[in-house]
C-alpha cells in the first residue's frame, strides 16, 4: 500500500510540475492522498506511513538538502567536475549515506549517456564511503564490469584495505562484496604500508609475501605498480633528486634562521623544536 501510494503520489507531481518532480511535492501528494479516504480508503492509508518519513526532508532534520531542486547544475562540459561531500558528514551518517546515493545517481545518469561519446576518469576519494549499502555497491559492480560500454575508468581510492572493514558486519554481504570489488580492480598501485596491512593485502589483494615485505619499505613517492599480469616499483616522487627538491621546494617560509640557545622562562622542562633542518636547543630559564 505504501508503494503504491508513493506511486500515486510521483504520478500527480509530475503532472502538477510538468515532470518536475521534488521531495517536497511528492511529500504534499501524499498529505492530500492521506486525506482522500472517501476515495480509496487503502490508497490513503497506505500515505501516511510514508508522508512521515519525507516530512524529516520537508520540516524535520534533513531539510535543507534534498527536498527541492538542486542549486548547482551537472556541468557536463567541464574538463574536471568534483561532488565534495565531506562537510555533509557532520550532519550525520544518514544524511551522508543519502548524499552519496544521490550524487552516484547523478553520476550514473552522466556517464550512462553512450551518445556524448566521451571517455571518463570516475574517481572516488574516500572509496569505502561509495560501499555503504548493498544498492551502492551493487552499482559500482556494474560501472567495473560495463566501463568499456560507457568508456569510464574507475579509480577508487583507499588509506588502507582495513577501510572497507567500515562496510556491512563481519562476513555480511555488502563486506564481501566490497572486497570482492576491490580484488576485481585490475590495475593497483600500493603506496607504503604498514604492519598491520601486510597480512591484509597479501589475503585480500593476492599480493606476494615478498611484495608486502617491500611495501613496508617504500619511501615517499614510490609505490608497487599492478599492471595487468605484471608488477613494477615506481619512484613518482618529483623531488627524488637535489635539484628537483631545489626546483620544487615551497617551505621556506618554515624555515627560520638559527639564532642560537634560547632561554624560555614559561618551561618548566628542556625541550626541542624542529625549524627545517636546524634543531635550535630550548633550556629551562
Amino acid at each position: 500500500m505504501e508503494h503504491a501510494a508513493l506511486l500515486e503520489a510521483l504520478d500527480r507531481c509530475i503532472v502538477h510540475t510538468d515532470d518536475q518532480p521534488t521531495l517536497r511535492g511528492v511529500f504534499a501528494e501524499l498529505t492530500q492522498i492521506s486525506t482522500e479516504t472517501n476515495k480509496d480508503r487503502h490508497l490513503a492509508h497506505g500515505a501516511i506511513q510514508p508522508s512521515f518519513v519525507l516530512r524529516r526532508f520537508v520540516n524535520g532534520d534533513l531539510s535543507g538538502l534534498f527536498e527541492d531542486h538542486s542549486t548547482v547544475r551537472f556541468d557536463d562540459d567541464a574538463p574536471i567536475v568534483v561532488v565534495d561531500t565531506s562537510e555533509l558528514f557532520a550532519r550525520g551518517d544518514l544524511v551522508a549515506q543519502l548524499s552519496q546515493i544521490c550524487t552516484t545517481a547523478w553520476n550514473q545518469a552522466v556517464i550512462s549517456d553512450r551518445n556524448a561519446h566521451k571517455t571518463r576518469y570516475v574517481i572516488r576519494e574516500e572509496g569505502w564511503r561509495d560501499m555503504t549499502s548493498l544498492a551502492s555497491l551493487q552499482m559500482y559492480q556494474q560501472w567495473l564490469k560495463l566501463s568499456r560500454h560507457y568508456g569510464i575508468s574507475n579509480i577508487v581510492i583507499l588509506h588502507k584495505m582495513g577501510d572497507l572493514d567500515a562496510v556491512g558486519e563481519a562476513d555480511s554481504q555488502e563486506r564481501n562484496l566490497a572486497y570482492s570489488i576491490a580484488g576485481d580492480i585490475e590495475n593497483k598501485f600500493i603506496f607504503r604500508i604498514n604492519q598491520q596491512e601486510s597480512a591484509s593485502i597479501q589475503q585480500r589483494l593476492s599480493v606476494p609475501p615478498a611484495h608486502a615485505d617491500m611495501a613496508r619499505q617504500l619511501r615517499k613517492g614510490e609505490f608497487l605498480a599492478y599492471v595487468g599480469q605484471y608488477s613494477y616499483l615506481v619512484d613518482a616522487f618529483a623531488t627524488s633528486t637535489d635539484w628537483e627538491y631545489g626546483l620544487f621546494k615551497t617551505d621556506d617560509a618554515m624555515e627560520l634562521p638559527y639564532l642560537g640557545p634560547v632561554n624560555c622562562s614559561t618551561s618548566s622542562h628542556p625541550t626541542s623544536m624542529l625549524s627545517g633542518r636546524r634543531t635550535p636547543t630550548w633550556t629551562a630559564g
